[in-house]
């Protein structure tokens, strides 16, 4: 796994949720991902209050980057879903490709979210690429 291209794509992430003022909504947030045609994944971790530091730069805090080797990307959407049946019957149903992939965690919520505000966030960060 190209490190270097990992941490470049963490960067336009980033960018991208800082936009959306996510350090507004949570406290923590970690992405899983998994490039395509590869085996080992990476993981990312950041901790949003350190954005709330007076003139710290993105290059300036710190997060976790690890790589995950054999990442089992299906494993982690059913450790993180748990027994939701529904989300097992869609998978099934549209046979969806666990060969690639990114998750999003994020975690340390400031206040309980509705189901608008959920898909709003789902739809804005969709088609974020950190690979």
């Amino acid at each position: 796994m190209n490190l270097k291209l990992v941490q470049a794509g963490l960067k336009q992430v980033l960018r991208k949720l800082e936009d959306l003022h996510w350090t507004d909504w949570a406290e923590v947030a970690e992405m899983f991902t998994l490039p395509k045609d590869e085996q080992d994944g990476s993981y990312w971790k950041v901790n949003w209050n350190d954005f709330k530091q007076k003139g710290i730069s993105i290059s300036q805090v710190n997060a976790t980057l690890e790589t995950l080797p054999k990442f089992d990307y299906k494993s982690k959407i059913t450790e993180f879903t748990g027994n939701f049946t529904q989300l097992e019957n869609y998978i099934v149903e549209h046979n969806i490709d666990f060969s690639k992939g990114t998750i999003i965690k994020i975690s340390k919520l400031k206040e309980e979210w509705s189901i608008e505000e959920i898909t709003k966030l789902f739809l804005k960060t969709r088609n974020l690429n950190p690979t």
